[in-house]
């Protein structure tokens, strides 16, 4: 059994979502390219190590998949013989391409753990690996976005040329998906999402 996971692509699959969950939930790929409201998905393209961030303009069944290809537990995705997968392990939160279109003020949901507790065993060190990446990129942008900030309160022009707003709801996540099992804990985990956002 280790041997063949040694040498699987993934764990899982992601074959339910394109199957199942896409077709239930009505996703219409036209008219979600079609629609004016502004929205992108960062995948990862792994063939050419790059960051892309799709907007719903160019928004595909393929790419949606990759943008939940988490390395590891789900397989990449082959896009015109590319290599794509999750971008999680280089951003989880794409603020500069927000800023780059145009937004001032920022909405983030932050649930990545920042208690910096390593925890063993192959789940507890792939999120440790998880934190690392994803909390670091996180501060280092809003760092970047307090010393702009900063610049424009000396009248200065600052990186992004005017004051971004940060709003920032942030909380641990005690139950996570992708360790979740039992049909009959999904909406138990739902309902604590809901509860700590309220909260």
């Amino acid at each position: 059994m280790v041997a063949v996971a040694f040498h699987a692509e993934s764990l899982f699959t992601l074959k339910a979502l394109r199957t199942k969950f896409f077709p239930e939930w009505g996703l219409d790929w036209d008219k979600i390219r079609s629609s004016h409201r502004e929205a992108t998905f960062n995948v990862y393209n792994f063939s050419k190590h790059s960051l892309r961030a799709v907007p719903a303009a160019e928004l595909t069944e393929d790419l949606l998949v990759a943008a939940g290809s988490l390395p590891i537990w789900f397989p990449p995705v082959r896009i015109h013989g590319d290599t794509y997968i999750d971008a999680v392990l280089n951003i989880a939160s794409n603020l500069e391409e927000a800023i780059r279109r145009g937004a001032d003020e920022l909405w983030v949901i932050w649930t990545t753990s920042t208690r910096g507790r390593w925890l063993s065993g192959f789940v507890g060190n792939f999120f440790g690996i998880f934190e690392a990446t994803t909390n670091w990129t996180y501060k280092r942008d809003r760092a970047r976005i307090e010393a702009n900030n900063a610049a424009i309160e000396r009248g200065e022009s600052g990186e992004f040329e005017r004051r971004i707003v940060v709003r920032e709801l942030k909380a641990e996540v005690a139950l996570h998906y992708l360790s979740n099992f039992s049909k009959r804990r999904f909406p138990e985990a739902v309902e604590r999402g809901v509860a700590a956002a309220r909260e």
